[in-house]
């Protein structure tokens, strides 16, 4: 590192994370680092113990930096008085424009002298708050702040300890702000009155594009204030409203809203209880959504007959490009209809179906399906029970679809056995670029195979070897045979 550091060089990124030692390596090696005569523009020192001594070091380095643009100081403990050196340092430094403080303990107090440096910085576009034992006196101070503030779009305040109060702060200064285009108040327990807050400023805003309202509290009350929001908004694309306890009759309103929306592209209501009639209430909206590219519904509850409603609406959609479904409760009887449109659609590219009910014989419809289908690019099929005649089926339709690029087949007991068709099916293989085999019991003889054709393949990117029980001989193979390619494989060794 010192002679890194005696190096006249451009250097755009630079990360030192786990540092066991690293309250000496932040008052001594980080600001050494940011006052280099380097073109350094990303510095990420998260995941340590900088408390708020190293952060008056790295504040000093930051008043004499030119080209630092982002800072990410995650998990640390720099607390109220550390992040006053950093808010001093913002004040006067003119290239930061993203700050990343998540989980740091700064309080009430420290979002108070933070929102005073914001309110007249001309320079920082992105802040993360997530996780600092932030109240309602802390969430007030930043909204004031957002209403002089002409520069910020992305603020994150989430998993903090903002309630209707709070978010009636920020829902005032959404009604003056300009700038700000993506809001998280996600895990924070505004509840109902909160979101009527916040989506009746939404209504007023011409900036918003993406809200994060996941586990918030909305219920079935809230539920009508989200609706009116998409009905009056025109410039909202995404929205997250999953875990908020919507159920069928809530998720009514919601899907009506989205009938007639024009704007949204992306909507996530999983986690919510919506069950079979929710799944039809929704289904029903996007048969007429023409905008609608993202939707996510994983854990709602929704089984055959949900799914059937789904399926018949992605039959007739035209522009929905990403479908979850993971962890419901539909069994093959769905996969079947899903199946069936998959056949006839042409527009999806991205279907999540694990951890359903789906057996090795239902599996095998929609794998059936992707013969035909040439869009569907990233299938996700985690099954119970995969025996011999569905690997191979899996492997046939590896060699026959042209359009895949990622497939997900975490815990399918593959095998040994299994691993030897799936490595011919590879060798194969053109397109597909991400392979998820993790948990599968390959061992050392499966991965030995799989290693083989990694020597032949030169498409395959991402392989996730997670879990497997590979030993010294399947890593050595693995070894070798990523110096002739250049995929990048994520797993654990288990010890000889």
């Amino acid at each position: 590192m010192s002679k890194l550091l005696q190096t006249k060089l451009i250097c755009a990124d630079i990360a030192i994370e786990e540092n066991s030692e690293t309250n000496h390596t932040s008052t001594n090696l980080t600001p050494t680092i940011i006052s280099q005569p380097w073109a350094l523009n990303t510095l990420d020192i998260g995941f340590n113990q900088i408390n708020h001594e190293g952060a008056k070091y790295i504040a000093d380095a930051m008043r004499h930096n030119q080209t630092l643009s982002t800072l990410d100081l995650a998990i640390n403990s720099i607390g109220a008085s550390g992040v006053k050196h950093i808010a001093d340092a913002i004040r006067e430094n003119k290239t930061l424009t993203k700050l990343g403080l998540y989980a740091n303990n700064i309080g009430d107090e420290g979002t108070t002298i933070l929102a005073d440096a914001i309110r007249t910085n001309k320079v920082l576009t992105t802040l993360y708050l997530s996780g600092n034992y932030i109240y309602d006196e802390g969430a007030t101070k930043i909204a004031r702040a957002l209403q002089e503030n002409k520069t910020l779009t992305t603020l994150d305040l989430s998993s903090n300890s903002i309630s209707h109060q709070g978010a009636k702060a920020i829902a005032d200064a959404l009604r003056c702000n300009e700038t700000l285009k993506t809001l998280d108040l996600s895990h924070n327990k505004i509840g109902s009155e909160g979101t009527k807050h916040i989506c009746g400023a939404i209504g007023k805003n011409k900036t918003l594009t993406t809200l994060n309202l996941n586990a918030t509290y909305i219920g079935e009350v809230g539920a009508p204030e989200i609706a009116n929001a998409i009905r009056e908004n025109n410039i909202l694309t995404t929205l997250n409203v999953a875990y908020n306890e919507i159920d069928d009759q809530a998720v009514k309103t919601i899907a009506n809203a989205i009938r007639e929306n024009t704007a949204l592209t992306k909507v996530n209501l999983s986690e919510n209880p919506i069950g079979n009639q929710g799944a039809k209430s929704i289904a029903d909206a996007i048969r007429e959504n023409k905008t609608l590219t993202t939707l996510k519904l994983c854990s709602s509850k929704i089984s055959d007959d949900g799914a059937k409603d789904i399926a018949n609406a992605v039959r007739k959609n035209r522009t929905l490009t990403s479908l979850d479904l993971r962890e419901n409760r539909i069994s093959d009887e769905g996969a079947i209809d899903i199946a069936d449109a998959l056949r006839q659609n042409r527009t999806l590219t991205t279907l999540d179906l694990s951890y359903n009910y789906i057996s090795p014989e239902g599996a095998q419809d929609i794998r059936d399906a992707i013969r035909e289908n040439k869009n569907l690019t990233t299938l996700d099929l985690f099954c119970r029970d995969t025996g011999k005649a569905a690997v191979t089926e899996i492997t046939d339709a590896i060699r026959e679809n042209t359009a895949l690029t990622t497939l997900n087949l975490h815990g399918n007991r593959v095998g040994p056995e299994g691993a030897k068709e799936i490595a011919n099916a590879i060798r194969e293989n053109k397109t597909l670029t991400t392979l998820d085999l993790s948990y599968n019991a390959l061992s050392d003889e499966g991965t030995k195979m799989i290693a083989g054709a990694l020597r032949e393949n030169k498409a395959l990117t991402n392989l996730d070897l997670h879990g497997n029980g590979i030993g010294p001989e399947g890593a050595k193979e693995l070894a070798d045979a990523i110096q002739q390619n250049n995929v990048k494989i994520t797993g654990s060794i288990r010890s000889a």
